[in-house]
């Protein structure tokens, strides 16, 4: 181990991201369940009935991909140390690619782990799937205010965009 350098290790890691990324969505999806985030509305009923008949499968699909993000960590730190001969600038990818993967894989393990938690204080699959059920309609509603905003924003934009896309010698312009 002491002759492995940061680069070799964040190589190995970015290797086993892929490999737990495939596993965990392979299993997922044998488990009946397609996405490891449910859609709004009636989409998300139709999950939680779809995880409620996988019987655990899904959730080792789930925990694959949780491993995934955290050897995604790793691989970012291992990224780094190359790039860290080409210029200050460049520690922002790393950096920015490890802030990213920290807030998706702390969006998929919050919920799961609190489902887990809530069949293990109350002993009952009800409350774990009434803890998944009320996931879903929480991330419904930042899904529903994040479209209407981004709409919302992109309407305000449009005419901006327009223009200075048909500026110039490019795809859009007359």
């Amino acid at each position: 181990m002491r002759n492995l350098s940061l680069t070799t290790i964040g190589g190995i890691c970015g290797v086993l991201t892929t490999a737990s990324f495939v596993v965990g969505i392979a299993v997922m999806g044998g488990s009946g369940v397609q996405v490891l985030i449910p859609e709004t509305g009636n989409n998300g009923l139709d999950w939680i009935a779809d995880v409620d008949s996988a019987n655990g499968i899904f959730f080792v699909g789930a925990w694959f991909i949780i491993l995934g993000g955290v050897f995604a960590l790793v691989a970012f730190v291992g990224f780094y140390e190359p790039l860290r001969e080409a210029g200050a600038v460049m520690i922002l990818a790393p950096v920015l690619g490890a802030v990213g993967m920290v807030l998706v894989t702390i969006s998929h393990l919050i919920p799961i782990a609190m489902a887990y938690l809530a069949r293990w204080a109350f002993e009952s699959e009800a409350a774990f799937f009434g803890v998944i059920a009320f996931d879903v309609a929480i991330a419904a509603v930042f899904y529903i205010i994040a479209l209407d905003s981004a709409v919302k924003a992109a309407e305000r934009l449009k005419e901006q965009m327009v223009a200075s896309l048909s500026e110039g010698s490019g795809v859009v312009s007359a």
